[in-house]
This record gives structure tokens, C-alpha cells and sequence, in this order.
């Protein structure tokens, strides 16, 4: 469809279809030819030759009048007609014709008023819609918005329009040059059409170079960059001869000091490289790149200037290199590197999951586990999405999810002994993935509270201080905001809550000590204790963190204290039987979890935390000990933090107290009771030690059969 468009807009004619007509293509197939004046000079021959037409016809007429001053009129009379009277009929025609044309011509004027007003009006209306059009040519940042201008400037296509826009388009503002590889889009656009277009705004950026280069100030930087890309810009799209941009080059290296080294380099990253590739232009490229080294070489450039050539001069021409080879894997490889780098989503999780577990685990086992800990390979928002297929795996294969905690933990503390630049992405991405196995329930407290510690103060009591963790490097405190973003919502109350605020004392004191911190770290600090923390204090001192880690331990020693006396006191009771209680994370009959009685589906994170121990969803039944210990933990608590201990969900709602019942026992009973067990451990101590001596195997197995019949 747009190839007939095209067709018809050349008038059928293929002899006009160019090389420039092939290149800008969609340009001339939206635009009507009547817009870029291609249809004048079809116009302008059939005017000359209609004028030809009638010119002819009159000579034709004249030649075919008779030269006789009178007229035979054939009849039956035979008159003669004489021919002064046929010169006065002619006059009084002529007279009446003269009246006629004077009136057309009166009203072919009062026609060109109205023609001239109108032209006018038209000529108001768009000026006013060229300068809308102007006005938004700084917000053409897109080859789209450029071209859809291009395409509306032509139904304004003017002489005076045109001027008007190689002014704007000259007037760029120094400091958006990311504008000018459209505005020379533009410019090679209108060009194919409008040659004075590209002609104006080349001669005007020429006339700019020269007056800023003779003028050897060191002013304007910004307005020489501007200038010289512009040229460059123009060169790519082939608008400024490659002759005018090697004469600004040579220009600025035959004085090459201060702002010319610039407007040299800038010139070359622009369209340097286009210059070098080109087949007629490689030549005297590659001689001004060999001159620019030889003038860096000889002059005693600073080490900005200095860069700015290497750089300009590589990126030219880049230093030669073999080519990369690629890795070639097995089939099986690439199939899981497709699945968790390139298929994993939210989507097809469990497609993936099916097939993963459909692999050779003898064969694959290794390579699987290589991939797993490879999560800053892929995207940084799917590593929950690897933590959820340890999970799934881990129901399958359990020693699978066990080598996966492991490799993790021992990925992180190589990190540390490293304290390597180039694996802070690694690090990062495996303390997200920490996190997410302990919302996948993988790991334990226990294990993020040791990393944590572990992040804190490894290598400070070695004389490699100054290696592992200098005074300025953050990067251990952003590890500790990626773990503690992932997972530390989680620490809300009970003893998690308490190991989280005890942490949190210490990780003020480490950050006290780097000193003044970089804006981002800070507001990532001040964002996590919002989140987390936010009636804590944040101390400005590190005597305050002190302070502060000493009144919190008195508080804990006081209450432990407190809860050993009650302890005493209860024991001495003899009327009350030994209490047992179920933990709300013990496994019921079915497997799962009972917290007041209720069915919990394992989702919730909150039964899991408030054990000391901690065993990952694994159940324990402890006794009225353990248990005194940890409820009056919390209710001798003295912190406003812990005012949420009696909410709904906490972990004195959540205990089971099963009271055994009281048995009267006689006596004497218990007393025979005792001797017989007395007895019995007796004999088993005589049989043990005479097993012992004997050297069989079979002796033994054949003689405590014998023994227990």
C-alpha cells in the first residue's frame, strides 16, 4: 500500500525514484509531493506550453489572411465589397471588446484584494501554528516525536518557515545535547527535499566554529561542545561532508591545548568511529588518530585531558582481541540453566518445579545445586522465586535443600575473607537469598542472628582490620539491610524480638564507627528502623550505645533472676504437680500445628519465633522450666517496645497447659517399688560387665538371649 502511495505521489513516473527516495522512504510516502515542491516544475512546463500554443495559432492565422484590400464575395450578384468599410465594422468590434476587458480587469482587481487579505489571514494563522510547532521541538526525545514533526512542518513549508526553523534548530540549548541526534534526523529528513535546509544550518554552524576557534578564550565550553557535535551528529546521517569535519579536526590539533583537546575528543566519540569504519574515510581517519597519540606523547597533558584522548582514541579504534568462546554444555545443562534463568516466573513456578524433579537427580544433583547459588545471574526480584523451589525440592529430596544452606552460608563468609569489589552483587543477591530461606522455613533464627553477628565483627581482632572491613567501606552495612529487609519483619515478639533488639544496640555501635555515612546508606538505615524498629533511639555516640547495651543486659539478668526465685517458690509447693507444655510449634497427629486448639496451615511465621531454640517448625515438648523462664521473660519486661505482649497471637496465647493429675500413692508400695528397681539395676550392671569379657560376638548375642528368656 505505501509503495502505490509512493507511486502516485512521483506521478507514475519511475525514472524519479533515487537512492535519497529509497532511504527516507516513509517521509515522502506521508507527505502529499504538492507539499515538497515537486510538482512546480510540471506546472511550470505546462504553463510554457499552453503560452506556446496560442503563440503559434496567431502566426497560422496571420499567414492564412489575404494581402487583396478587397473582397470578392461569391454570388449570384457578383458585388464588390469595398475594404474601408470592413475596417469601420472592425473598429466598433474592437471598441466593445477594449469595454469588456476593462471590466473584467476591474473585477480581477477587487479578485487580488481579496486573494492578497486572504493570503494574509492564512499567513497569521500559520506563523502562530509554526510557532507552536517550534515550541515543541525540545520535547522531541524519540525518533517517533521527531518524525511526526517533520511530517507536520511540511504542510507549513515556506521559505520564511524554513529560515525560521534552521534558526531554532541552530539555537539547541548548550546543555541538551542528548537533542541533537534527532534534530540532525530532522535536518537529513527535510534535506532529500528542502536543500536549503541542510546548507543554512551548515554554513551557520561553520561560521560558529570559526569564531569560537580564532578566538582562543577559554569561555564557552558548553557552546563549543554543542557545536561540534552538532557537526558530528549531522556527518553520521551524511549531511556534513566528511572534508568540513576532518578541516574542524585538524583544526583543533594543529593548537592542541585546553578547550581545543576537548572539542578534538568530543568530535571524535561523536562521529569518530563512523569516519574510521567508512570505506573512503579509513585512511585519513586512522593518519589524525596516529598524529592525535603522537601529540598525547609528546605533551604534558593533565590527567583529565590525557584521559579524555585514550578514551576517545580506543573508542575509534578498539584495541584488537580474539574472539569470545562461548562454553559449550550438554544438553541437560542448558535445559536447567532455560528453566530457572529464563522460564522461572510467578506464573510457572510449578511447571518448573515438576520438571525439575522429573531430572536425573544422580546426574544433575551437582549442577543443580551450582545454578541454585547462582542467583545474581538472573533477576534480583525472582531469588524468592529460588527459595520457593528449595522448599518444594526439600519434600523430595531433603539433603538437596541442607547443601543449599550450606553452600549460602559458606558463600557469604568467603565474601567477607575476600572483601572483593567485584562479588558485592554476589553478596548481596546470597543475603536476599538467606533471608528468603527463613521465610520459606529452611533456616532458624539462630542462623540469621550468628550471620548477622558474623557480618559485624569478623576480622576485627586481626591485623587485617584495615583489608577485610576499612573505616570507609559500607558494604557490610548494606548486607545487613538486605538481610534484615527480607526477613527481619518476621522478629516481632518473643525471644526474636529480643535477640533483634540486642542486635540492633550492637549494629548501632559498628555504624558509629565508620564514621560519616554516604546519603543512600543513610536514608536505607533510616527507612530499616522505621520498618522495623520505630520508637528505638538512634544514639549519636558511641559512649550512649554503651550505656544502652548495659542497662539492657542488668534488665535481662534481673529478670532471669526473678524468674529463678518464682521457680523456687513453685517447687516448694508440694501441692502442685510438675506442669508440662505443649509448645504452640509441636506437631499434632496429622502433622501439622496446634496453637489453642486450632489447626494452623504452617503459613505464619509468628508460631515458629517464639521458641529459644528454634527448630525450624520441628515440635518440642518443654518442661514448666523452660517455660517459666521464657513467659516471665516477657512480663518483667520493662521497654515500651514490649507493650504488645498480651496482643492476639502472642506467646503466652499460644501455650497448651496440660496439668497432670494428683495420685495417691501408699508407702509402702513405693518403697517395695524401690527395692525391686534397686535390684534389677544391680543385676544389669553384674551382666554387663560379664559381657565384657568375652570376645565372641555370637557368645555374647547367644548369652543375653539366653539371660533375657
Amino acid at each position: 500500500m505505501l509503495i502505490l502511495i509512493f507511486l502516485m505521489n512521483l506521478g507514475g513516473d519511475l525514472k524519479h525514484l533515487t537512492s535519497q527516495d529509497i532511504l527516507y522512504f516513509p517521509f515522502r510516502a506521508f507527505v502529499p509531493a504538492v507539499l515538497l515542491g515537486e510538482s512546480e516544475g510540471k506546472a511550470n512546463d505546462q504553463s510554457a506550453k499552453t503560452q506556446e500554443q496560442p503563440a503559434e495559432s496567431s502566426l497560422e492565422a496571420d499567414q492564412g489572411q489575404p494581402t487583396q484590400e478587397t473582397i470578392e464575395i461569391p454570388g449570384e450578384s457578383g458585388i464588390l465589397i469595398d475594404s474601408k468599410v470592413l475596417d469601420k465594422g472592425k473598429e466598433k468590434e474592437e471598441k466593445d471588446k477594449s469595454k469588456d476587458t476593462e471590466k473584467e480587469k476591474g473585477k480581477d482587481k477587487d479578485g487580488e484584494k481579496k486573494g492578497e487579505n486572504e493570503k494574509e489571514k492564512l499567513k497569521g494563522v500559520e506563523g502562530t501554528n509554526l510557532d507552536a510547532l517550534l515550541q515543541r521541538l525540545p520535547g522531541c526525545v524519540s525518533r517517533d516525536l521527531i518524525d511526526q514533526l517533520t511530517v507536520e512542518f511540511c504542510y507549513l513549508n515556506s521559505k520564511s518557515s524554513r529560515k525560521k526553523l534552521v534558526r531554532a534548530l541552530f539555537n539547541v540549548p548548550r546543555t541538551s545535547l542528548e537533542l541533537l541526534p534527532y534534530y540532525s534526523r530532522m535536518v537529513a529528513t527535510l534535506s532529500t527535499c528542502m536543500k536549503d535546509v541542510s546548507s543554512m544550518l551548515l554554513q551557520m554552524l561553520e561560521e560558529e566554529f570559526n569564531f569560537l576557534i580564532n578566538k582562543k578564550d577559554q569561555m564557552n565550553i558548553e557552546t563549543k561542545v554543542r557545536n561540534i557535535r552538532f557537526l558530528g551528529e549531522l556527518c553520521k546521517f551524511r549531511v556534513a561532508p566528511a572534508g568540513l569535519v576532518f578541516i574542524c579536526l585538524k583544526a583543533c590539533l594543529d593548537e592542541f591545548t585546553h578547550h581545543n583537546i576537548d572539542v578534538a575528543c568530543n568530535l571524535l566519540e561523536t562521529c569518530g568511529r563512523f569516519l574510521y569504519r567508512s570505506p573512503e574515510t579509513t585512511v585519513r581517519m586512522a593518519n589524525m588518530l596516529e598524529i592525535l597519540m603522537r601529540l598525547k606523547n609528546v605533551k604534558n597533558l593533565d590527567p583529565r585531558h590525557s584521559t579524555l584522548v585514550e578514551n576517545a582514541y580506543y573508542l575509534c579504534k578498539p584495541p584488537e582481541r580474539s574472539a569470545r568462546v562461548s562454553k559449550v554444555r550438554p544438553p541437560l545443562h542448558q535445559y536447567i540453566r532455560k528453566l530457572l534463568f529464563s522460564d522461572l516466573d510467578k506464573s510457572s513456578i510449578e511447571r518448573v518445579l515438576r520438571q525439575l524433579r522429573k531430572l536425573p537427580w544422580s546426574e544433575c544433583e551437582d549442577y543443580l545445586l551450582k545454578c541454585f547459588l547462582k542467583v545474581h545471574r538472573g533477576k534480583y526480584g525472582q531469588i524468592h522465586l529460588i527459595a520457593s523451589l528449595t522448599a518444594g525440592l526439600s519434600r523430595y529430596h531433603d539433603e538437596f535443600a541442607v547443601a543449599v544452606v550450606d553452600e549460602v552460608l559458606e558463600e557469604i563468609r568467603v565474601g567477607l575473607e575476600l572483601n572483593d569489589y567485584g562479588m558485592q552483587q554476589r553478596r548481596i543477591a546470597h543475603m536476599r537469598f538467606l533471608g528468603e530461606l527463613y521465610n520459606y522455613e529452611h533456616v532458624d533464627s539462630s542462623v540469621i542472628f550468628e550471620t548477622l553477628y558474623l557480618i559485624v565483627v569478623f576480622g576485627h581482632d586481626t591485623p587485617e582490620r584495615d583489608v577485610l572491613d576499612p573505616p570507609e567501606d559500607c558494604f557490610r552495612i548494606r548486607m545487613v539491610i538486605t538481610l534484615l529487609d527480607t526477613c527481619g519483619h518476621y522478629f516481632d515478639r518473643g525471644s526474636s524480638r529480643r535477640k533483634l533488639d540486642r542486635f540492633l544496640l550492637h549494629f548501632q555501635r559498628y555504624i558509629l564507627s565508620k564514621g560519616c555515612l554516604p546519603l543512600d546508606v543513610e536514608f536505607d538505615l533510616q527507612d530499616l528502623f522505621a520498618d522495623l524498629r520505630p520508637n528505638m533511639i538512634r544514639y549519636s555516640s558511641a559512649e550512649e550505645v554503651n550505656a544502652a547495651l548495659l542497662e539492657h543486659e542488668e534488665n535481662e539478668r534481673h529478670v532471669s533472676e526473678k524468674n529463678h526465685s518464682e521457680r523456687r517458690e513453685r517447687r516448694s509447693d508440694t501441692g502442685k504437680p510438675p506442669v508440662r507444655t505443649l509448645s504452640n510449634n509441636a506437631p499434632s497427629a496429622n502433622g501439622q500445628r496446634l496453637v489453642n486448639g486450632d489447626d494452623e496451615n504452617g503459613g505464619l511465621h509468628e508460631d515458629v519465633l517464639d521458641s529459644d531454640t528454634d527448630s525450624g517448625g520441628s515440635g518440642t515438648i518443654e518442661h514448666d522450666d523452660e517455660i517459666d523462664e521464657e513467659t516471665h521473660d516477657d512480663e518483667g519486661g520493662t521497654d515500651e517496645d514490649y507493650d504488645d505482649r498480651d496482643a492476639p497471637g502472642s506467646d503466652e496465647d499460644d501455650e497448651v497447659r496440660i496439668r497432670q493429675k494428683v495420685a495417691n500413692v501408699d508407702p509402702e508400695e513405693e518403697a517395695s517399688f524401690e527395692q525391686e528397681l534397686k535390684a534389677v539395676m544391680q543385676a544389669r550392671f553384674w551382666i554387663t560387665l560379664f559381657l565384657e569379657s568375652f570376645s565372641n560376638i555370637y557368645f555374647r548375642a547367644y548369652f543375653l538371649r539366653k539371660c533375657i528368656s
